[in-house]
This record gives C-alpha cells, structure tokens and sequence, in this order.
C-alpha cells in the first residue's frame, strides 16, 4: 500500500485526509524510523549528527499528487519519484547541506535513496516526502525534504530531519513543513510526542523549531558527531497536547 494522500492547512493542522489511512489501524501502512538525519532545518542549515538541514530552494523536482498539502502557502509533501534525483544531488551538493547532514550523494546513491522510502514505509520505520512547490512560476518545483524517522508506533515517539535547497531559503518553507507533517503525525498516526535534534552551533535550526511550536527541553552533550568533531545537541519536542 503507498504512503496515503493527506491535506493540511498552512500551520499544519490537519483540514483532511484522502485516500486510505496512514501508519497503524485498520487498512494502514505505518511508517517512521530513520536513517540520514533527524531533526531541524533552517537559514543556513539544520541540524546535525542526527538532524537535519536548513535553506531551501528548487532544481528538478515534479509537483505533487497525494503528501500533505501546504494549503494557502502553495506547498505539498508528497512521496519521492525518480524524477527528482536532480533535486536530491544539487542538495547533497549544497556545502550547508553536507556540513549539518555530514553526508554527499553521487547519483547512484540518491536512486538507491528514492526507492528506499517505499520499503521504509511498508516496514513501518521511516516516512519521507519532497517539499514541492505549488503555484505560480515555480509550480512543480522541489524546495526541499522532511521526513519522520525513528518513529515507534506503539510509544507514540518519533524525530523529525529536514532540508531546503538554497534557491528556496528565506521563505519560511521549513516551519511551514514542519509544522503541517507535526499537524498530520499527531492527527493521523496518533503520535504522542515528536523530536527535532540540531547542533547548537546552527542557530538558524533552533529558531524553525520553536517556530513551528517546538518547545527546546535541554542540550545533549557531544550529541552527535560531525566532520568537525562532537557537537552538542539542542533537543526540541512537541506533545500532542501542544497542539
């Protein structure tokens, strides 16, 4: 079963869901868990060791069918297709990218990348989706990607990661994600409590999480491992009480 179609408004309360039910119950394919990164996004980059990345901007990409919707601000997520390995080297490529993610990508590494998700869904651990743009002269374009990873169904948790290619940064494209796919794991999968992780040397990943209403709870020392060493970890969370 693919991943479902789900539409949320702009701040990322759920306004409805199509197609079947997503992760866990009746006729669902639950998804979550993760490799790359797990956690935050912004200006310069997001997170590191375990997080994410930051900015954003288009190459490639096709607009979407099905994800979750960005509603008034012309953005959906939907599921990776092939056709987007252009978007995924250029943000591999991206030194901001590469810095908060310590990974690169050549092209057969990013096709293996795509058809990953169909099988991290089916096996419940992982959840991704492209940022696509909606609307206007940029329609169909990729800005970027968000993902819930190491998610645990029966406990409620997961962890978010996320980056935006650099030609779409400065448009508040992270929190607008981050707070649609909180929206919908909360909404649909009945998620308790979700993570977004970043160095605390990228400031810029601290401000989306709060942002988007992601509460910061402490600093994990030498929580992650990047290029240049051990750094510490802002922790964020968010309840479902939050909401």
């Amino acid at each position: 079963m693919p991943q479902p179609e789900i539409v949320v408004d702009a701040v990322g309360g759920m306004a409805g869901v199509g197609g079947v039910n997503a992760m866990g119950g009746v006729d669902a394919v639950d998804a979550v868990g993760g490799v790359d990164a797990v956690g935050g996004v912004g200006g310069v980059g997001g997170v590191g060791g375990v997080g994410g990345v930051g900015g954003v901007g288009g190459v490639g990409g096709v607009g979407g069918v099905g994800g979750i919707g960005g509603g008034m601000d012309g953005m959906v997520l939907r599921p990776w297709r092939v056709a987007d390995l252009p978007a995924i080297l250029a943000a591999y490529a991206d030194p901001a990218i590469q810095r908060w993610h310590c990974r690169s990508m050549d092209a057969d590494e990013a096709r293996a990348w795509i058809a990953s998700w169909p099988q991290r869904w089916r096996r419940e651990t992982d959840a991704g989706w492209a940022i696509v743009i909606e609307g206007g002269v940029t329609e169909g374009v990729v800005a970027g990607q968000i993902s819930l990873r190491r998610i645990d169904l029966p406990e409620g948790l997961g962890a978010v990661s996320y980056w935006v290619l650099p030609g779409a940064r400065g448009r508040r494209v992270a929190p607008r994600a981050l707070s649609a796919l909180t929206g919908w794991a909360f909404g649909t999968l009945g998620l308790q409590r979700i993570e977004v992780s970043h160095s605390t040397a990228n400031p810029a990943s601290c401000r989306v999480a709060v942002h988007a209403g992601f509460a910061a709870e402490g600093v994990k020392r030498s929580g992650a491992k990047h290029t240049d060493g051990w750094h510490d970890m802002h922790l964020h969370a968010r309840l479902a009480s939050d909401m």
